[in-house]
């Protein structure tokens, strides 16, 4: 039970470590390269940051939205990979 709850926690905080954690590696890589992916292509990590610091209107502007509605999507593609 303890080793579904950490792999569970791993997978919430970045898809792919609960994989990694769980040693299925091939779908660890897949995973981890869709979410960098995803991640570089909606240019999220930038938009954070500047809305962190304020700048809410740049990091509007900045955000590529026809990717981060993927970040939804990986989610529940995830959790039906888990049952």
């Amino acid at each position: 039970m303890k080793n579904r709850f950490c792999a569970a926690i791993l997978s919430i905080l970045m898809p792919g470590l609960g994989q990694l954690f769980n040693k299925q590696f091939f779908k660890a890589i897949v995973l981890l390269f869709i979410e960098h992916t995803i991640n570089r292509l909606s240019h999220l990590n930038t938009g954070l940051m500047l809305s962190f610091n304020g700048n809410h209107q740049e990091a509007l502007q900045i955000l590529n939205y026809e990717y981060v509605l993927f970040y939804p999507g990986l989610y529940v593609f995830l959790y039906m990979i888990q049952l």
